[in-house]
């Protein structure tokens, strides 16, 4: 009976295992978002309560077609209540709460929530307007409360260079408080402004990220993965997640930017180490493409 010869090891995947157990095993902390604020775009009530459901997909999709930076709503008479004006001409956003109604001799009234009783219990939906706050004139104390937090910033000159001399670069808007994206739609990226951030290798790293999406538009080096990806296809959008994440390393290196935020990197792979599990030429391949992408934003010295 004839042996059965080992399975062989491929060179890449000994490369992947080793990578693999170094995120794994690494003691980083789960990855967040390398800005201040990094609640501060999901919508909440004027108490601070987060919207839910429905409400929360509307309001999110308002806030960022009307270009809002605050995320805080209140209908109009919790305006007045907060010696607070709506702005003239200002449109509101219907949200819906769910009320239950119990009924009380021949009334039906609201229930209390911390009221027990058998009573006939009847799920009641109510609609309301409400506003963002920059649609109101509000007292200066009251707005003080939802001030979005700022720190100085200052450039890392090699790091504003790569940016500044990248050529055929898309539109760059700072114009987010607490997300940031790469628009194929129109080329565009868009990220919060480096005061909003933890410190500026954060923001750069950030900037790098988006930039190495944006070599994928067809009037760059038209990677299959950034044309792909609006279709929403997991597997793409993994592939396309670790091109970015792996230039945004390179060009950190190439700007001499501190080691600080490689933990931040390492925990950002952790969230795609099963997908790298599954696929281990896509790490290598990614790697590829990334090392291309930054080529192509900071071409190699002939």
């Amino acid at each position: 009976m004839a042996t059965q010869e080992p399975t062989r090891v491929q060179p890449y995947e000994k490369v992947v295992d080793f990578l693999i157990n170094e995120i794994e095993t690494s003691k980083t902390l789960p990855w967040e978002h390398p800005w201040i604020n990094k609640d501060c775009s999901r919508p909440i009530n004027f108490r601070g309560s987060p919207y839910r459901g429905v409400n929360l997909m509307n309001l999110w999709f308002i806030q960022s077609i009307r270009g809002y930076k605050q995320n805080v709503w209140l209908t109009f008479n919790q305006c007045r209540e907060l010696k607070g004006t709506v702005k003239k001409g200002e449109h509101g956003v219907p949200v819906v709460f769910w009320k239950i109604l119990v009924k009380k001799g021949t009334k039906m009234v609201e229930k209390d929530e911390d009221e027990d009783g058998d009573e006939t219990k009847i799920p009641f939906m109510r609609a309301y307007t409400v506003f963002n706050i920059e649609q109101c004139d509000l007292p200066a104390e009251v707005l003080k409360k939802y001030t979005i937090e700022e720190k100085e910033f200052v450039p890392i000159e090699e790091a504003a260079r790569i940016i500044r001399d990248m050529k055929n670069k898309p539109q760059i808007f700072e114009d987010q408080i607490s997300q940031a994206y790469y628009k194929r739609s129109d080329d565009s990226v868009h990220v919060p402004a480096g005061k909003y951030f933890k410190n500026a290798a954060f923001y750069y790293s950030t900037m790098f990220h988006e930039l190495i999406h944006s070599t994928g538009h067809d009037t760059r080096l038209n990677r299959d993965s950034i044309a792909m990806v609006d279709g929403l296809d997991q597997v793409t959008y993994s592939e396309e997640e670790l091109v970015a994440e792996f230039g945004s390393v390179f060009l950190c290196s190439l700007a001499r930017i501190e080691k600080e935020p490689t933990k931040d990197h390492v925990a950002y792979l952790q969230n795609w180490l099963t997908y790298i599990k599954d696929h281990k030429k896509a790490l290598i391949f990614a790697a590829q493409r990334a090392q291309k992408a930054v080529d192509y934003i900071v071409p190699p010295v002939q």
